[in-house]
């Protein structure tokens, strides 16, 4: 799970490097990119043209795979499932990954770590 947040993170990087209206999605179970219209009249509310899993070798897909994964592990449809988070909510999750990962491994110390951050 470390190594697939890095792995995002990484692409995130890359990305803005580049210049890509490309940012980060929180869904349930999983972390996606969305490569949002860059020509969109408001740029706080860009309209996602595809989403990208860095995690199956950069494959493209569409709202509707978003909808029909949602349905398959039984959580509700919600609108910002489908949208851009902020960084906060970015560091938030990987705090959150960290420490489940060092509680599955009794690190107890590092878990209380990540608990004070």
């Amino acid at each position: 799970m470390i190594l697939n947040d890095l792995l995002v993170h990484i692409y995130l990087l890359i990305a803005n490097a580049l210049e890509l209206p490309i940012r980060g999605v929180n869904l349930p179970r999983h972390f996606i990119l969305a490569y949002e219209d860059e020509f969109s009249t408001d740029p706080q509310n860009r309209d996602v043209l595809f989403y990208i899993n860095p995690f199956s070798q950069g494959s493209v897909f569409s709202k509707q795979e978003i909808e029909y994964f949602l349905k398959q592990i039984k959580v509700p449809n919600r609108p910002h499932y489908f949208n851009a988070c902020n960084n906060y909510d970015i560091v938030l999750r990987v705090l959150n990954n960290l420490f489940y990962s060092y509680f599955r491994m009794g690190m107890e110390h590092k878990t209380n770590q990540i608990k004070d951050l």
